[in-house]
């Protein structure tokens, strides 16, 4: 009931008053049923009336207090708080800072998000060798979208995100508009059939017409086509088929078994199935300096999955020295794809951040943060999800 009902409708603060008020009418039934037995009939009936009452009353005055210790956690204040049945998501404000969190985790903070997202998406859309079809793996709030649909060569566009709360609160909520461009205004959420999964209708993104008047200079989508599709990646790999030119995989950290099985072994082979023969993927691979092994895990995974490995890095600074990793199926050596990106004069697209030198510097790392250890770098897979203890080590270090 708590895994498949509560937490699917609810928060964890409601779900515990819940919880009291089941426990306290168990006790009630129980005293009921005993009366004849019990000692202190008055106390224990006063006793019971008096906590179901209490209880009650929190449950339907708790919106305030909850939201005021909801509050504590974070500096700034916070303008939307929302369970969905896969994550508890926080959006705070403050002047012109928009913080995202999921589960108490910072996704993105508006003051430099388009660092980390220019560094996610520009980077292989620089090394591809076409760019008609891509497909981005998460990124429900729009922001790697937002990047993709800056190059007037993507013809179409698939969407794959678990959480219809977070594509919903991307295309809806003003503040996210603002941020992501209206990137997903006209997408429309695809729907599973008792088939399988299907693509849905193609709608095209274009310049929206309804929107607020700062935006409407600076909208420039050539005609895309846009799927948005709420489902597991996992399962949307092993279930569909395509030829996709770039393929962007922007996951939260492997922080739980559910997040571990999309860095497996399994997960990048079932990836290169819908990869074209000359496609490239850009990977969040989480920080290259804070969290080591799992880097190198996940550079070691994609190898065991059969991929060649670029890996870059750039500091975030709401994150600190953050790192992807560009993959890729046969075709050039790293050496040669590395000689390939930084001969770059110009990108294929406008940017705030990233710049042909910047890009250039992004293979360049300090001396031992990619050399061997005398601890071994095992591949994740599914079975022995060794990146969730490389994970739990890192952070837990971090933070003393």
């Amino acid at each position: 009931v708590f895994t498949y009902g509560l937490l699917v409708v609810m928060s964890i603060e409601r779900i515990a008053i819940v919880l009291g008020i089941i426990n306290a009418l168990i006790g009630l039934v129980g005293l009921i049923y005993f009366w004849p037995l019990v000692r202190n009939k008055a106390l224990l009936a006063v006793a019971a009336s008096f906590i179901l009452v209490t209880l009650t009353a929190v449950a339907l005055k708790s919106d305030g207090w909850m939201a005021a210790l909801e509050q504590r956690c974070f500096r700034d204040p916070i303008v939307l708080s929302e369970t969905s049945p896969y994550q508890h998501i926080v959006l705070t404000k403050r002047d012109a800072r928009v913080n995202l969190y999921i589960n108490g985790h910072l996704q993105f903070s508006s003051v430099d998000e388009h660092i980390y997202h220019e560094m996610l998406v520009h980077v292989p859309m620089s090394a591809a060798v076409s760019r008609k079809r891509v497909l981005i793996l998460g990124g429900g709030d729009g922001l790697a979208l937002r990047e993709v649909l800056r190059y007037p060569d993507v013809e179409q566009v698939v969407l794959v995100d678990l959480d219809p709360v977070m594509t919903r609160l991307a295309s809806t909520h003003p503040d996210i508009i603002a941020l992501n461009r209206a990137s997903l205004l006209d997408a429309r959420v695809s729907k599973l059939t008792p088939d399988g999964i299907t693509l849905g209708d193609e709608l095209v993104v274009s310049r929206p017409a309804a929107l607020p008047y700062d935006l409407r200079d600076e909208i420039r989508y050539d005609l895309a086509l846009v799927n948005v599709i709420n489902v597991d990646a996992d399962l949307f790999l092993r279930s569909v088929r395509g030829q996709h030119d770039v393929v962007i995989v922007d996951f939260p950290d492997p922080s739980t078994i559910e997040l571990a099985k999309l860095y497996s072994v399994g997960f990048y082979k079932a990836l290169q199935r819908v990869l074209a023969p000359e496609g490239v993927v850009a990977i969040q691979s989480t920080s290259p300096f804070h969290a080591r092994l799992v880097y190198r895990c996940i550079g070691e995974t994609l190898e065991r999955a059969g991929l060649e490995i670029l890996p870059y890095h750039d500091n975030v600074p709401s994150f600190g020295e953050w790192g992807w990793h560009l993959a890729w199926r046969g075709g050039p050596s790293a050496r040669e794809m590395r000689q390939r990106l930084e001969r770059l004069e110009k990108l294929g697209a406008h940017t705030r951040y990233l710049s042909p030198e910047l890009l250039s510097a992004a293979f360049s790392f300090g001396k031992d943060w990619l050399a061997s250890t005398s601890k071994e770098i095992r591949a994740n897979t599914k079975l022995r999800p060794v990146i969730l203890r490389y994970y739990r080590e890192a952070w837990k270090r971090e933070h003393g």
